[in-house]
């Protein structure tokens, strides 16, 4: 099974699995259990995170709360409360994703010897993963 953002990937790189996902938020839409503006919404937030257009972010959230449906609306309040942050991190290139990583490993080495290993162990751990 691959990784969400392995996924996430595969799903934009890949023509047919992008395919795929539209064919199939076309149908909920043609069946009715996704509303246009919502759609909308959507496909414009993934267009903007690809595109890098960190500047779009204000007009997207005023979309967001009016789509009516409350996951949506409650995601466009959260991103506003750290807005600099979130428009940053739209627009540039760089991510914080490998350090991130780093930390989570380590944090598993650290859980999976808890107890039972000391220092040199965890060292040794740390150094040899992967």
């Amino acid at each position: 099974m691959r990784r969400p953002a392995a996924r996430v990937r595969y799903t934009l790189a890949d023509p047919l699995a992008r395919r795929r996902l539209a064919s199939g938020a076309q149908r909920l839409h043609t069946w009715g259990w996704l509303p246009a503006a919502v759609a909308d919404c959507v496909r414009a937030f993934a267009q903007m995170m690809t595109e890098r257009r960190g500047s779009d972010l204000g007009s997207w959230l005023t979309r967001a709360e009016h789509t009516g449906l409350k996951p949506l609306r409650s995601l466009a309040r959260g991103l506003r409360q750290d807005f600099d942050a979130v428009a940053t991190g739209l627009a540039l290139e760089w991510s914080s994703g490998k350090g991130e990583g780093n930390v989570n490993r380590v944090k598993r080495i650290i859980r999976d010897g808890y107890g039972r290993a000391g220092f040199d162990l965890l060292r040794r751990q740390v150094l040899l993963a992967d």
